[in-house]
């Protein structure tokens, strides 16, 4: 154990980059501001209809800013994303659509079936007995 802490400590930082590569992170604002341009819409009608408090939107556009999956399932809604689209918007944050959730299953079928009324599908969340978005 403790050889292989002296060596791990040897490895210089060039070493260190061959065996971790790091690929540049786009922030979310960039993904979020070019849904915004190829949807045609303005920010103040994208989080009022996302039902997004103004201050949090505004903290979207910060480039270390990291949306909460329910988060970015309401801009999903509110844009008007079909499933292709919005599973590359899930992708860009690191999420996905999850098999095993329900409230995945249920924002999934809506978005495949463009159903985007945010009151409708938190019905069918509650009806289900889940947390609206």
């Amino acid at each position: 154990m403790f050889s292989y802490q002296v060596m791990e400590q040897r490895h210089t930082r060039a070493e260190s980059k061959a065996f971790a590569p790091v690929e540049k992170v786009t922030p979310f604002c960039e993904f979020l501001y070019h849904w915004i341009d190829q949807k045609h819409l303005q920010d103040v009608e994208l989080y009022k209809k996302a039902q997004i408090d103004r201050r949090l939107f505004s903290k979207m556009k910060l480039p270390d800013y990291t949306p909460e999956k329910e988060t970015v399932f309401k801009l999903i809604l509110a844009m008007e994303l079909n499933l292709r689209e919005a599973k590359e918007f899930l992708e860009s944050v690191g999420f996905s659509f999850s098999r095993s959730s329900k409230s995945d299953l249920i924002v999934k079928y809506c978005v495949e079936n463009h159903v985007y009324d945010l009151f409708t599908v938190n019905d069918w969340l509650n009806e289900n007995g889940l947390k609206p978005l």
